[in-house]
C-alpha cells in the first residue's frame, strides 16, 4: 500500500539530490542568508504594484508555520530546484534513460550564469532562467503530443518566470519566435487547411499564452502602466544609457567579453570580488567548458543532418538564437551588439530595463542544453560507450560539475546563516512601543550597499526588511559610475540634508513624515558625527552597534 508513495518519494530525492547537496548545510544552523542582493528579515512589504507581491504573500503565509529565515533557505532551493526541474524537462525531450537525463540536467545547474547570479543574491534569475527551460520544453512537446495543456502549462511557466525576472519575457519572445514559430509552420504546412488554419492556430497560442501571462503579473503590469510601480517608474525615468555601461558585460576587451559570454560567464557582478569568482578558480573551470563542447557540436551536427524535419528546423532556429543571444549578451562591448544594443534600449518598449546585456546567457546556456542532450543521445547510442555507459555517465556529469564546483555544499563554504544582532530587536521593540509606528525611519550610512561587521560582507542594506516600521534608507548604487538615479523624492531629499548637513526642513517636513533616525556603526559612521549636534535630533538610545535618535517636534 505505502510501497509507491515510498518509491516516488526516494525516485524526488535522488533527482534533485544535486540540489540538496549545495543547500543541505545551509539548514544545519539557524539564521538569514546574506548576499549582496539577497537581504531577508521578519518585515515583509506588500505593495500589489510589485513584482514580488505574491512571494511576499505566499512568505507571509509560510511564517504561520516556518520561522522566515528557514523560509529563505526553502526560497534558495526553490530557485535552484527549478533550474535542475527545466533542464530534465528540456533532456526528457532528447534522451530516454533517466540517468542520461539526470545527467543533462545537471548543466541547467551547475554552469557559470547560474552560479554568478545565486552569489550575487539573484536567486530569482536561476528560478526564472528554470521556468523558462520548462516551458520551452512544453512547448516542443507540444509540437509531439499535440495536447492544450502543454500550452497552459507552458504559459503557467513562462508567466512565473516573467514574475520572477521580468526581463525574461524577452528572452521568451525571443525562443518562441525563432525557435517554436518556425518548426511549427514548416513541420505542420502540409496539415489541412494550409497556412490560413496554422495562423488561426499560432494565434490561438499566442492569445493562450498572453492571457496566463498577463493574469499572473496583472498587479505590477497594472502598477507600472497607472504610475503606481516603482519599478516602471525607475525603468522609464532612472535608466539611462550611462547604465549599459556601468553594467556592461565584463571582460578587458570587447573579444575578452565575447568569449565570457560563449562561456556562459561576463557578469559584470563578479568583478566587485563579494564571492569567490569562478574563471579565477584555482582548477581551471573553464576545461569543463571545452571538454562538453564537442558534445554540443556533436548535437547540433545530429539534429542538422537528421532525417527529421523537426530537428533540422529545430537546430537552425536555436542557432539563429545562440547567435543573436550572443551578440545581444555581448551588448556594447562589441560593435553589432552597441548598435542593436542601444536601438532596442530606445525604441523597445521596456527595453531599458534590461540594463545587464549579459542576462541573455541564459538563452544561450538553453542553446548549449538543448544540443548537449542531442549530444549525448548521439554518444550513447554507440555500442563502445553502451559497454562502459555507467564509467561514462559518471565521467560526465563530474565534468559538468566541476563547471560551477563551488556551488556544492553550501556554496563551499562561502555563505553561512546569521542573526540579527540582538540590539537591532531592542531598537526595533522600542521604536514600536513607543511610537507605535506612526512615522517613518531614516537610516544612515547612506549606502545602498555596505559591509556590516555582524554579517561579514558587503550586502544591500537590511534595515528595511528588518524594522517593523517603515524605513528610508539609501539608494546610492556607488558603482560604475552610477550613484543614485532611484528617482526616489525622499532618497533625493534626504542627499540635499546631507549636503547642506542638515540645513534643510527634511525631518519637521510632514510628507516624509521621519520620527526617528538609526546609525549603523558601520562603514563611515563616524562621518555623521553632526547628528548628535543637531537641534532637531535628540539620541534616546545607544546600542553596541546602532545609535537611535528621536525627531523633536
Amino acid at each position: 500500500m505505502y510501497k509507491k508513495p515510498v518509491k516516488n518519494i526516494l525516485l524526488f530525492l535522488a533527482r534533485f539530490s544535486p540540489v540538496l547537496f549545495i543547500v543541505g548545510p545551509l539548514f544545519f544552523k539557524k539564521g538569514y542568508i546574506f548576499l549582496t542582493d539577497l537581504v531577508w528579515g521578519s518585515h515583509l512589504t506588500y505593495n500589489w504594484a510589485s513584482s514580488t507581491f505574491l512571494l511576499n504573500i505566499a512568505t507571509k503565509g509560510l511564517s504561520f508555520i516556518f520561522s522566515v529565515d528557514l523560509i529563505e533557505k526553502f526560497y534558495i532551493t526553490l530557485c535552484l530546484g527549478l533550474a535542475l526541474w527545466g533542464g530534465r524537462k528540456i533532456a526528457g525531450l532528447f534522451l530516454k534513460e533517466q540517468w542520461l537525463i539526470f545527467v543533462a540536467s545537471l548543466f541547467a545547474l551547475f554552469n557559470p550564469f547560474v552560479y554568478d547570479r545565486v552569489m550575487y543574491g539573484q536567486c530569482a534569475i536561476a528560478g526564472a532562467f528554470g521556468l523558462m527551460l520548462l516551458g520551452a520544453g512544453f512547448l516542443l512537446e507540444y509540437l509531439e503530443k499535440k495536447q492544450t495543456r502543454q500550452i497552459v502549462f507552458a504559459g503557467l511557466s513562462f508567466a512565473f518566470a516573467v514574475q520572477f525576472s521580468p526581463q525574461f519575457l524577452f528572452f521568451i519572445a525571443a525562443f518562441y519566435i525563432f525557435v517554436f514559430l518556425p518548426i511549427f509552420f514548416i513541420g505542420k504546412r502540409e496539415t489541412a487547411g494550409g497556412i490560413k488554419s496554422l495562423m488561426t492556430k499560432i494565434i490561438q497560442i499566442s492569445i493562450i499564452l498572453a492571457i496566463i501571462a498577463f493574469v499572473l503579473n496583472a498587479n505590477w503590469i497594472v502598477g507600472g502602466v497607472t504610475g503606481k510601480s516603482a519599478l516602471g517608474e525607475f525603468v522609464s525615468a532612472g535608466i539611462s544609457r550611462q547604465d549599459l555601461v556601468a553594467f556592461q558585460t565584463s571582460g578587458k576587451t570587447g573579444a575578452n567579453a565575447l568569449g565570457n559570454v560563449l562561456m556562459m560567464s561576463g557578469f559584470w557582478g563578479k568583478d566587485q570580488f563579494r564571492y569567490a569568482d569562478l574563471t579565477k578558480f584555482a582548477n581551471n573551470w573553464g576545461r569543463s567548458f571545452f571538454l562538453l563542447l564537442p558534445l554540443v557540436l556533436w548535437g547540433l551536427w545530429a539534429a542538422l543532418r537528421s532525417k527529421e524535419k523537426k530537428y533540422r528546423c529545430l537546430a537552425a532556429g536555436s542557432l539563429l538564437l545562440f547567435v543573436v543571444s550572443m551578440v545581444l549578451a555581448a551588448g556594447i562591448r562589441i560593435p553589432v551588439g552597441r548598435e542593436l544594443t542601444y536601438f532596442l534600449f530606445d525604441h523597445l518598449p521596456f527595453y531599458k530595463g534590461l540594463r545587464e546585456a549579459q542576462k541573455w546567457d541564459a538563452v544561450t546556456a538553453m542553446v548549449y542544453l538543448i544540443f548537449l542532450s542531442i549530444g549525448l543521445r548521439e554518444l550513447f547510442s554507440k555500442k563502445i560507450i553502451q559497454r562502459n555507459g555507467f564509467v561514462m555517465k559518471f565521467f560526465i556529469c563530474a565534468v559538468i560539475v566541476m563547471q560551477a564546483p563551488l556551488l556544492l555544499f553550501g556554496f563551499s563554504g562561502q555563505v553561512k546563516p546569521v542573526q540579527y544582532p540582538n540590539d537591532w530587536y531592542a531598537v526595533n521593540n522600542y521604536i514600536v512601543r513607543d511610537s507605535g509606528c506612526s512615522g517613518n525611519i531614516l537610516f544612515f550610512p547612506w549606502h545602498l550597499y555596505m559591509s556590516f561587521s555582524w554579517i561579514g560582507g558587503i550586502v544591500a542594506t537590511p534595515a528595511p526588511t528588518f524594522f517593523q516600521c517603515p524605513v528610508i534608507s539609501g539608494t546610492d548604487m556607488e558603482w560604475g559610475g552610477e550613484f543614485d538615479n532611484s528617482q526616489n523624492p525622499q532618497g533625493q531629499a534626504v542627499e540635499h540634508w546631507l549636503s547642506t548637513k542638515g540645513a534643510t526642513d527634511l525631518l519637521r517636513n510632514g510628507a516624509f513624515n521621519i520620527h526617528y533616525v538609526i546609525l549603523a556603526k558601520e562603514v563611515d559612521w563616524r562621518n555623521y558625527a553632526g547628528l548628535d549636534s543637531n537641534p532637531q535630533l535628540r539620541l534616546v538610545m545607544e546600542t553596541s552597534t546602532l545609535k537611535v535618535y528621536k525627531v523633536t517636534r
